[in-house]
C-alpha cells in the first residue's frame, strides 16, 4: 500500500520537470503497489509506464523499456475494451514494447 501512496503523492506534487527527472522512481513505486480497479487511475498508470518505457528506450535501456511497456499493458485491464477507450495509449505501449523487445532480440 505504501508504495502506491508514495508514488501517487510524488506524482501529484512534482512539477513536470521534476517528474521527468524522477519518472523511473515514481513509476516503480506505482507499479509495486496494489492493483487498482479505478479506470482513471489505471489509464494514468499506463500513461506513466508508456512515458517511462519511451524514456528508457531513448537511453538504450531496452530491457527496462520492455518491462515498462509490459507493465502498462498489464495494468490496463480488459485489453479489448482498452483498445476502444484508449487507442493511442494502447498503440504506444505495444509499439514501444515491440521496439524494445526487438532491440534485445525477442521477436
Amino acid at each position: 500500500w505504501f508504495c502506491r501512496d508514495i508514488g501517487n503523492e510524488l506524482e501529484s506534487k512534482l512539477d513536470e520537470k521534476a517528474l521527468d527527472e524522477s519518472l523511473f522512481v515514481v513509476v516503480n513505486l506505482l507499479n509495486n503497489g496494489p492493483e487498482t480497479t479505478d479506470q482513471e487511475q489505471c489509464v494514468k498508470l499506463c500513461s506513466l509506464n508508456l512515458r517511462a518505457s519511451q524514456k528508457a528506450l531513448g537511453v538504450s535501456s531496452f530491457g527496462t523499456a520492455a518491462l515498462y511497456a509490459s507493465n502498462g499493458i498489464k495494468h490496463i485491464g480488459n485489453v479489448g475494451e482498452a483498445w476502444m477507450k484508449c487507442p493511442e495509449l494502447m498503440l504506444g505501449l505495444h509499439m514501444t514494447g515491440a521496439k524494445a523487445e526487438g532491440s534485445i532480440g525477442n521477436t
